[in-house]
């Protein structure tokens, strides 16, 4: 959130800049359409920032010797392809669950 000068004054600028943090005390239309923009907000954010990150991790990994990826630690983790059945069965579950929730028009 950004602190701005009094719209009043000669020279406008940025104050500051502080953390948002909220909560819903009341479940009205208008509490829950503030809620809704200010995690779309934050969505945008993180993803713009995942990016960024990624593209630092990504140079940092193409400066290390590919014999010393090999042999570091794994993650011992399996990402399923496409044509997992369990995996599609999962998709198929969240996309009916998504198909549940009540919407709100912004």
């Amino acid at each position: 959130m950004r602190f701005l000068s009094n719209e009043q004054n000669d020279k406008k600028e940025v104050l500051g800049i502080t953390e948002l943090s909220q909560s819903l005390l009341v479940p009205d239309i208008d509490g829950i359409q503030t809620l809704s923009k200010l995690a779309i907000f934050a969505r945008k954010m993180i993803i713009d920032e995942i990016k960024q990150s990624r593209e630092i991790v990504a140079k940092i990994a193409k400066n290390i010797p590919t014999e010393d990826l090999y042999r570091g630690r794994k993650l011992r983790l399996v990402t399923p392809g496409p044509e997992d059945t369990k995996n599609q069965e999962n998709i198929k579950l969240l996309r009916s669950s998504r198909s549940r929730r009540p919407r709100y028009a912004l």
